[in-house]
């Protein structure tokens, strides 16, 4: 019986088909559910058989010049026993269906490209394997009403098409396809391209609810039109929104849903519509782009194992996830061309590349790691409460209007992994100690030495981060960069954390430290305002410049070589320095703090208030004034020579006023030569002690005041 039917088949040319060929064939078309559309023109109308294995045939139909077979149906679903489309002039073997007789419409040539459209108000079901006989075609599945797939794949095609779209047809030219609605559906046992080169869904929406495995798979949604030029998918958004419905989701991929290909694209062109992501992207050996013309929530995984990571967004991007790349990862949130506001991005879960990482946003809200080689930041505000590092040797770029560290977020904090050992943080400086005010004529002992900083975390490479507003590194927040970081802000860089660099640049209107540690071993300030609120600065090299400067009480400054130049400098803390200081005060320096030097101290002031305070020097500690002199029960204690003198060199344009009441101004050394005490001022007030440990000179134009002898000491040896 199966003989008669087949050699009934075979003689469809010959006007052989009769009616029991017709009905014996009837069966196996109904179970394939394979319907050529009988309104279609005869040229487009396929014919449908069967293989000796009992899948379904298909003779497709004639192609063009251009090598392309338009195949109608009014139903193409695909069973489990899969389907053949003949594509070969000669008797071939399939997998599918075993040997199979050539198709009798190729008798001119094969087919490059086998377009099957279907003309239905349901979707297409493909639950099976959909096979090219003969020379291998691209396979096209266009079904406006959608397709839903369950277990399909192709075999011997090596390109693959499954869209809602309807073709664009030139001449006898596919140029394309037109998509207004339809929803390509990827459920239970998934999709299988992975012996086909290309796959593509195009659809006006997709679900993906199971597995998709090809090689370069594309995924492209939205009211568009996609244009097939030179080989390449090129997508054209829709200029009107007038075509059905707009879904909810461009691309919806759940938990189950998984997309595993050499390399992934997904194009998404309807304005404001999303793309939920809580499956898995894998690409093996190539790139993941995601373009979307709305937003983007990604709670799964995001993986390029040998490549790059692309996501570009119109609208903001929520990670909850982790998104990995080999190379390059690159998260822009707002319109590429700048035409539309930066969006926002939201990261709570992993972000890391194995080279640069690079975020283009409005505000860049981290609560997750975000880990790269190197890093590229741009945002209008950058929130951290996570996790930033760094781990190459390449320098940092941050640039934002506000940046927020806090709730022990880190910026930084990741060993390098180049073949150079990184440096280890130069340490605090180990001062010598300066002396203690005690009774002249003893020398005064060493004061401890400063504290070490805090142990710091391995750090990020040397870099800029540029802030236009306002930068603040809040309570138990970390930033850190082994090599150099230039910290620029227009407002206020306010540090309540730990902030630790090898070299630190900060320019702008304020430089706060309130209860932080800054540790910088080359450290240059130029602000309106600065102002130690408790808490430590350290720095090797410390240039500081501001026009008001504050240390307040707990504040602790300490330095190997400090210049200061301010225009008002008051300070109620601890300044200690291993090596040398220099200051420059423009008006008032007021001290009621501690100041210890190592080596020589020169001071350079308007008027100095070191009402209660102390400045003590290792070597020779110079203070020239311009005004006055106050060291009411202070202390100006040199191991070397002590010089207090007036800013202006002609006695008698001397201004400078010398108050000692209950103070002491000591120069301890034994060497006569290198321990004068020198003064030369208009007048001076002695109320307490002036000691000498050799010569002393006292060059006054006015006065020498002493309002209570019992109370003056004068020593000199």
């Amino acid at each position: 019986m199966n003989r008669i039917r087949y050699r009934l088949v075979l003689n469809v040319l010959r006007g052989c088909i009769t009616a029991l060929g017709l009905s014996v064939l009837a069966g196996s078309l109904a179970q394939a559910q394979i319907i050529a559309d009988p309104t279609a023109p005869g040229n487009q109308r396929p014919n449908i058989l069967a293989t000796p294995n009992g899948a379904p045939l298909v003779n497709i139909q004639t192609p063009s010049a251009a090598g392309v077979s338009r195949n109608t149906y009014k139903q193409f679903d695909v069973n489990a026993e899969g389907v053949v489309l003949n594509n070969s002039r000669t008797n071939a073997q399939t997998q599918l269906g075993g040997w199979v007789q050539g198709n009798p419409w190729l008798a001119k040539g094969e087919a490059r490209v086998i377009l099957n459209e279907v003309n239905s108000s349901n979707p297409s079901q493909l639950k099976g394997f959909i096979e090219v006989g003969g020379r291998r075609a691209e396979i096209i599945i266009a079904n406006p009403a959608g397709i839903q797939v369950d277990g399909a794949g192709f075999i011997n095609a090596n390109r693959a098409t499954l869209t809602t779209g309807t073709a664009i047809m030139n001449g006898g030219s596919l140029d394309g396809f037109r998509v207004q609605r339809g929803t390509v559906r990827i459920d239970g046992a998934g999709l299988n391209a992975s012996l086909t080169d290309y796959t593509g869904i195009l659809a006006r929406a997709i679900e993906v609810n199971a597995s998709i495995h090809a090689q370069q798979l594309d995924l492209v949604t939205g009211d568009n039109t996609v244009n097939r030029r030179a080989g390449n998918t090129q997508v054209e958004a829709s200029d009107t929104h007038n075509s059905g419905e707009v879904p909810l989701f461009a691309l919806d991929v759940s938990e189950l849903g998984g997309m595993y290909a050499g390399h992934i694209r997904l194009v998404g062109t309807e304005a404001g519509v999303g793309v939920r992501h809580h499956g898995t992207l894998a690409a093996s050996v190539g790139d993941i782009h995601v373009d979307a013309n709305g937003w983007l929530s990604s709670a799964g995984s995001i993986t390029a194992q040998q490549g790059s990571v692309s996501i570009h967004t119109a609208a903001g991007q929520q990670h909850t996830g982790q998104v990995l790349a080999a190379g390059n990862l690159t998260l822009h949130a707002g319109t590429q061309d700048g035409s539309e506001p930066a969006e926002n991005l939201n990261n709570s879960g992993i972000l890391g590349a194995g080279l640069a990482l690079n975020i283009q946003a409005s505000d860049v809200n981290n609560t997750g790691q975000i880990d790269a080689r190197r890093l590229d930041v741009t945002a209008t505000n950058l929130h951290n409460e996570g996790d930033i590092w760094q781990s190459g040797s390449q320098s940092i770029d941050v640039q934002t209007a506000a940046l927020i560290n806090e709730a022990g977020g880190v910026i930084g904090a990741v060993e390098f992994t180049s073949s150079e050992p990184e440096p280890e943080p130069e340490p605090a400086p180990d001062l010598e100690p300066a002396p203690e005010p005690v009774p002249a004529p003893e020398p005064a002992p060493a004061p401890e030495p400063s504290p070490d900083p805090a142990p710091a975390p391995v750090a990020l490479a040397s870099g800029l981060i540029s802030v236009s507003g306002t930068l603040s590194n809040n309570a138990g927040a970390t930033l850190a960069a082994a090599g150099d970081l230039n910290l620029s802000t227009t407002q206020t860089l306010n540090n309540a954390g730990y902030i630790r660099t090898q070299t630190l640049q900060a320019s702008g209107q304020h430089f706060e430290n309130t209860q932080g540690t800054l540790y910088a071993p080359q450290l240059h300030v130029q602000v309106d305002n600065l102002t130690l609120s408790g808490g430590r600065v350290i720095a090797n090299n410390a240039n500081l410049s501001s026009t008001e400067s504050i240390l307040a009480p707990g504040a602790q400054l300490y330095t190997q070589v400090l210049n200061l130049h301010a225009g008002n400098l008051h300070n109620a803390g601890d300044i200690q320095s291993a090596a040398s200081a220099q200051m420059d005060v423009a008006d008032l320096f007021s001290n009621t703090g501690r100041i210890a030097v190592v080596n020589d101290f020169t001071l350079q002031v308007g008027s100095l208030n070191n009402t209660g305070g102390q400045v003590l020097a290792g070597k020779d500690l110079s203070i020239t004034a311009q005004w006055a002199i106050n060291n009411s029960h202070g202390t100006l204690n040199a191991q070397g020579a002590l010089t207090l003198q007036d800013s202006v060199l002609l006695p008698s344009q001397r201004n400078l006023v010398i108050t000692n009441t209950s103070g002491q101004l000591v120069a301890n050394s034994s060497q006569a030569v290198n321990s004068a005490v020198n003064i030369s001022a208009k007048t001076l007030s002695l109320d307490g002690t002036l000691h000498s440990g050799g010569n002393m000179v006292l060059d006054l134009v006015g006065d020498l005041s002493t309002a209570d002898a019992s109370r003056c000491v004068l020593a000199a040896i």
